[in-house]
């Protein structure tokens, strides 16, 4: 959904037909494919959902499908609806969606973006706060998935313009079934599930008519000035097009998968993660990995250990896949490459001894996109947090039992009011912050590549022309 006035007009579809058989069959068809995504990604789904709906159709479908689950396969789920602060009408399409959901008895909430001057806004910048806004909702209502409603159509749209755009094979396997939230740390501990992948547009609409559901219609999904409006047309009147993305998208999900599995299988052997979400790999086994699965490794490793949002630049990486120089030190997106002895270190950068995180009682932080910190004290005021780095050794810590330099370096620790260091959580049984490295589960995140139920439902699609 657009989050610009431009891209929205009231509900449609106000004199709906009656149910038809073929929206009967449709919608019969929805519920199947939906039964079978939810209980072949059950453990995903296990610790519930928040469904992003907007009002349109597709999210809508969402909605209405789950809805419509058996309760033995329904997975705890509860909607909400992101109003940007950017329309005047975007408020009455997220109370549509509350009446709809009042209706059926579901939980539903209103998250509302603010923004200092919303004109300056971009849509980049609207998806990043909407998935933020999204991510801290679920986690305030201990949900660990968000579902959206991306559909077939989305995906092969999304395949025709990587391909255009040059993108490898990793690229034109598309979008996943599940997938690590788009925001980082807001995203931390949660998945992001794509349940209506395998569907097309046109058989949701056709769920929707079937159980008498209206939705908003979004004019730019006709304004021609947008890429995917562009891409969108073409297909809709070229089936061989269609068919041959079918087979791009199909071969590259194939490749992929099982680049992802051999790499998360190697991984497990030959990775091993330290204090403070610094890592280690063994270099002779590496370097006889193929080029393409070192430089996937690489990627994904230096965003885990570096605390990054977004994946490092391929043409950087890829200058690294031989790991050349390491034995004297190399850096890359926040991280520090070191070979010594036939292992490679990969540890965080060091950090500016002003950056300082004030942590106040029974609250939580990520520390620099590695490290979740809990306070558990009810003292008053707030904790100093601050890199170690050159820092003294508090006189609790037996120094000759200390990790090296190079990994201790990056540990978070606490200061008193005249900057000395008080404790080191990672070091010290019941200290007042405890830690949590994240770098390893997000490490193995985005080295998957979860589109299984994708794959197989699409060598069995049904034809419903």
């Amino acid at each position: 959904m657009c989050p610009h006035g431009r891209c929205r007009q009231p509900m449609c579809r106000n004199n709906l037909p009656a149910v038809t058989e073929r929206s009967d069959v449709k919608g019969r068809s929805v519920m199947e494919r939906l039964s079978r995504f939810v209980s072949f990604y059950e453990d995903e789904l296990s610790g519930g959902l928040l469904l992003a709906v907007s009002g349109g159709s597709d999210s809508l479908a969402l909605l209405h499908s789950f809805a419509g689950l058996p309760d033995a396969i329904k997975p705890a789920f509860r909607v909400a609806t992101v109003d940007h602060g950017l329309r005047p009408e975007a408020r009455a399409e997220a109370a549509m969606v509350g009446d709809v959901c009042k209706r059926l008895g579901l939980h539903h909430d209103i998250l509302t973006l603010a923004w200092d001057d919303a004109a300056s806004v971009s849509q980049a910048q609207a998806r990043r706060a909407r998935y933020a806004a999204l991510a801290a909702h679920a986690r305030a209502h201990g949900l660990t998935a968000i579902a959206t409603g991306h559909t077939y159509d989305d995906q092969l749209e999304t395949v025709f313009i990587r391909e255009g755009a040059g993108s490898g094979l990793y690229g034109l396997a598309g979008m996943a079934d599940v997938a690590a939230i788009p925001v980082w740390p807001e995203g931390y501990d949660l998945s992001l599930v794509r349940p209506l992948l395998t569907l097309w547009r046109n058989d949701l609409r056709d769920f929707l008519k079937g159980v008498g559901a209206e939705w908003v219609e979004d004019p730019s999904n006709t304004n021609t000035a947008f890429e995917r409006v562009r891409v969108r047309n073409l297909l809709r009147d070229n089936p061989d097009e269609v068919k041959r993305l079918e087979g791009v998208l199909g071969h590259a999900i194939s490749q992929r998968i099982s680049d992802a599995d051999q790499m998360t299988d190697w991984a497990a052997r030959h990775v091993n993660f330290l204090i403070g979400g610094a890592a280690e790999f063994d270099v002779p086994a590496f370097l006889k990995l193929e080029p393409a699965l070192r430089l996937r490794f690489l990627m994904a490793l230096l965003t885990a250990v570096g605390g990054k949002e977004a994946l490092p630049r391929q043409e950087k990486a890829e200058a690294l896949i031989d790991l050349p120089g390491c034995e004297a030190g190399r850096t890359l997106h926040g991280c520090r490459l070191q070979v010594r002895d036939g292992v490679c270190l990969v540890a965080p950068e060091p950090v500016p001894l002003a950056d300082v995180l004030k942590l106040e009682p029974q609250s939580s932080d990520v520390w620099k996109g590695r490290t979740l910190l809990t306070r558990t004290d009810n003292c008053a005021g707030r904790s100093l947090i601050a890199s170690w780095e050159t820092r003294e050794v508090p006189r609790s810590l037996d120094r000759g039992s200390l990790p090296r330099y190079d990994i201790r370096h990056s540990l978070p620790v606490i200061l008193n009011d005249a900057g000395e260091v008080t404790e080191v959580p990672h070091l010290e049984d019941g200290a007042s912050v405890c830690p949590r490295d994240l770098s390893q589960a997000r490490f193995y995140k985005l080295l998957q590549f979860k589109a299984q139920f994708f794959a197989t439902e699409s060598r069995q699609r049904e034809s419903f022309s």
